[in-house]
């Protein structure tokens, strides 16, 4: 076993063992709120391992959560607001793509954000389903921008909703996006991990996937999210937190991403990682 191994097996040991001692404690103690104690272990963990929590965990409370009920989205309304060919992927995506033939024409990101403003505003009004988005991300194409959505819910993020324009001056050309309306809160409610025992498990798996790179970790906050099965059956949304972070020492720069770990059995959910703040669609 080479050096790297040993060190990646130490510390998978180190995070199932800090993962067992937090659910004593949290049985013991019998309260849903992040203790300074805890707080302090988790900084020293993640610091010995080269990632660095640069802002503090504001919410730190994980009390029982429900699962959110969804329904579909009808994408009638968005094909006729769009017209274009549309391409239909199994997990409940969907991406318009008008052509385009005439030249590109600049756009400012001010004047992108507000077009998109503007189609999400009639898409509320034409469809009487007000989603409710919050901007997430802007990145810069060759004379426009790819602008990055996420739904919400009495203002907590829903990481499955997802709408994502590419636009200039001439217009939007392309959209992706994968939509479910939330209904509400189921009745029932389940134990969620903790924040640090998120992080932990965030630590295992970067630690797999880049051994050797520092990690700046933004911030941490719960979100839901829902699957589409191959039947086209939407699952209640669950609730994850959503992991935002930088890795550092590439050539290229810094690699913006976000991950999302399911807080009812803290597993990662690997598949809906980002790469450089725009989502990758396949859940």
């Amino acid at each position: 076993m080479d050096t790297n191994k040993a060190k990646n097996a130490v510390i998978i040991m180190l995070v199932i063992l800090n993962t067992v001692i937090f659910q004593l404690i949290r049985q013991k103690e019998n309260t849903f709120t992040l203790t300074s104690a805890r707080y302090d272990v988790i900084l020293d963990v993640l610091k010995n391992n080269r990632i660095s929590l640069l802002s503090n965990i504001v919410n730190t409370d994980f009390s029982p959560k429900s699962q959110l009920i969804m329904s579909h989205y009808s994408i009638d309304i968005i094909e006729s607001m769009l017209p274009g060919r549309l391409f239909t992927f199994m997990n409940g995506t969907f991406q318009i793509s008008v052509p385009r033939i005439d030249e590109p024409i600049p756009i400012t990101e001010r004047e992108a954000i507000q077009k998109c403003e503007e189609f999400l505003l009639e898409l509320a009004e034409t469809s009487g389903i007000d989603l409710q988005f919050t901007l997430v991300d802007t990145r810069p194409e060759a004379t426009g921008f790819r602008i990055l959505y996420m739904g919400s819910y009495n203002g907590i993020p829903i990481a499955s909703n997802i709408i994502e324009f590419t636009l200039d001056g001439r217009g939007i050309y392309n959209l992706t996006f994968r939509l479910a309306v939330p209904e509400g809160f189921a009745d029932s409610t389940h134990m969620i991990f903790a924040k640090d025992e998120a992080l932990l498990r965030f630590l295992r798996e970067m630690r797999e996937l880049y051994p050797h790179n520092s990690i700046h970790i933004h911030d941490i906050t719960i979100t839901y999210y829902s699957t589409v099965d191959n039947h086209n059956e939407i699952s209640p949304a669950r609730p994850a937190y959503m992991v935002t972070f930088n890795i550092i020492d590439f050539p290229e720069g810094p690699l913006k991403s976000h991950a999302f770990i399911d807080a009812y059995n803290n597993r990662i959910i690997t598949n809906i990682i980002t790469n450089n703040g725009i989502f990758s669609f396949s859940f």
